[in-house]
Order: structure tokens, then sequence, then C-alpha cells
């Protein structure tokens, strides 16, 4: 029996064999990736260019061109949040 990652390396490798400049792999975290870079050496003999690899959390700001807020912005945010929220509760 095979692993979920091993048949996605071996489904890219058989889709996208001129190479792999067109494709983005999206996993949940970093471990995940470094698993699919271990099955992809352990499929392909040769040397190959990875595909662009990236968290969901990468992916999402890459896409969507924010920045990540500091955790004092979060704690301010959550902060006027609340605030608006125990207003209209009175």
């Amino acid at each position: 029996m095979t692993t979920f990652l091993h048949d996605v390396a071996e489904y890219l490798l058989n889709h996208y064999s001129d190479g792999f400049r067109d494709c983005c792999v999206v996993f949940p975290n970093q471990r995940s990736s470094v698993y699919f870079c271990n099955e992809l050496k352990k499929i392909n003999q040769k040397v190959i260019w990875l595909p662009a690899i990236f968290t969901i959390d990468e992916f999402i700001r890459k896409i969507s061109g924010q920045k990540l807020a500091t955790l004092i912005e979060q704690l301010a945010i959550l902060y006027q949040v609340h605030k608006e929220a125990a207003k209209s509760l009175n």
C-alpha cells in the first residue's frame, strides 16, 4: 500500500514530465512538504526542479498580497471587536 504523498508525487511526475514550472503544491504544514520531497526523490532517480511548494499560510499570503499582522496588532483588533460587542449587548 502506498502513501497519499507517494501517490501525489507519482501523479505529478507522470502528468508534468516536461517540468514543474506550471505546478504549485500546497500542504497544510512544512512537515508534509519535507515528506513529499522525500517521496519525489524515491520515485525519480534523475535530477529535477521541484514544483513550487507552499504551506496554506504562505499560499494565502502570496495570493492575497496581505502581510501577517503582528501579535500586538491582532490583540488591538480583538480588543476593538470586544468593545463593540460589549456596547451592543448593553
